[in-house]
């Protein structure tokens, strides 16, 4: 192959292999948003009040 070809090669496995790292650390980020949410959530819904807790607690 020409040397044109291998560097096109490289440049695209280089930016499918990025796409592919954004695409995971965004996933990560929202599943751990999400599960962080819900915690808040039932934890706030087994005390029965929307009172935010003391900073000890935490």
């Amino acid at each position: 192959m020409p040397p044109e070809v291998v560097v096109h090669v490289m440049q695209v496995i280089l930016a499918v292999s990025a796409l592919i790292v954004a695409g995971l650390i965004v996933w990560l980020t929202t599943t751990i948003v999400r599960q962080n949410l819900s915690d808040r959530r039932a934890q706030q819904g087994l005390r029965g009040s929307s009172v935010p807790e003391p900073p000890g607690s935490a």
